[in-house]
């Protein structure tokens, strides 16, 4: 995953290339977010995160971001305010990584959902420790 930040932050690496330093007008601050390892490579997240959607409210489509530190079994289901099931993606395998998942607000039969409050929920489970990750957040769908 790659944020084009140049129009924001001016970024330039230290000669140990180890760091980052970003620059937003005039306060200079070090960043992890913009670490980067030997091989020159940016490093994986060091822990499990689920982010808000965005846009939040949408119509009709939105993302939904996500943060692996490890490989994992990962089920992410979406449910409508009532606790029903609308959409699942299950045991998926990923890698270890920034991730993100974009829904149409379309069920099962590829019908369009209603407009109304939706929750999300991911569950990660490492292929490594076993670390069990669940959150759940809320999104809005507006027609």
């Amino acid at each position: 995953l790659f944020y084009d930040v140049r129009p924001f932050y001016t970024i330039e690496s230290t000669e140990s290339k180890e760091d980052w330093t970003v620059t937003f007008g005039e306060e200079v601050q070090s960043e992890e977010f913009f670490k980067k390892r030997a091989d020159g490579n940016f490093a994986n997240p060091n822990q499990f995160s689920l982010s808000q959607n965005h846009p939040n409210p949408f119509n009709p489509t939105t993302t939904i971001k996500y943060e692996l530190p490890e490989a994992s079994s990962v089920s992410f289901t979406i449910y409508d305010i009532r606790g029903n099931e609308v959409k699942t993606w299950k045991n998926v395998n990923e890698q270890p990584g920034f991730n993100q998942i974009t829904w149409q607000a379309i069920d099962y039969h590829g019908n369009k959902v209603p407009a109304g409050i939706y929750i999300y929920k991911l569950t990660a489970t490492s292929h490594e420790t076993n670390k069990l990750f669940s959150k759940s957040m809320k999104m809005v769908l507006m027609k």
